[in-house]
């Protein structure tokens, strides 16, 4: 049976104006990243019916 090619992938994300490997920051961003990217997911999926946010953030104004 053939090998399969191992398949590397890497996430890039924008800090302080630059594209820093996510393996690279310290695990409190890392954490923050995960935080943020989930919360996007949600509120997109739930627009209309729900709004999520990190605990401890102000509630987002939710327009009429």
């Amino acid at each position: 049976m053939r090998e399969k090619p191992k398949i590397k992938t890497s996430s890039w994300v924008p800090v302080g104006g630059e594209m820093v490997e996510l393996a690279s920051l310290p695990p409190e961003e890392k954490r923050a990243w995960a935080t943020e990217a989930k919360i996007r997911f949600l509120n997109a999926a739930f627009h209309g019916r729900a709004v999520f946010w990190a605990e401890g953030e102000p509630e987002p104004k939710i327009p009429d």
